[in-house]
């Protein structure tokens, strides 16, 4: 027998399209922040977003968490920058981003 929970804690969602996109053409600039979710579960959106050439938004991960704290945002980050530097590259200091937050 299957036994699926629906207690969902937390998620984290990356499309390579999106980590090519933001390394291949955007500024290194990422922004970061997070929003309530009005639903009957609640939780946290976190969001990283860059600059596209054209000043323009371009998503680059976001993931839903139970609560915004310290150890979610750890967590949240440390997914980011795995993606980031999962393309195969050296350790080369070719990853300089700028985080920008509103804490």
């Amino acid at each position: 027998m299957l036994m699926v929970s629906l207690n969902f804690r937390d998620g984290i969602s990356v499309w390579k399209a999106c980590i090519n996109g933001f390394k291949n053409a955007c500024r290194k600039l990422v922004g970061v922040d997070g929003c309530h979710l009005k639903s009957k579960r609640g939780g946290q959106l976190l969001v990283a977003v860059g600059v596209d050439p054209n000043n323009n938004i371009f998503p680059i991960v976001y993931g839903v968490v139970e609560v915004e704290n310290k150890n979610s945002w750890e967590w949240f980050l440390s997914h980011l920058y795995e993606d980031l530097r999962d393309n195969g590259e050296d350790d080369d200091g070719q990853d300089d981003w700028t985080f920008m937050s509103n804490k």
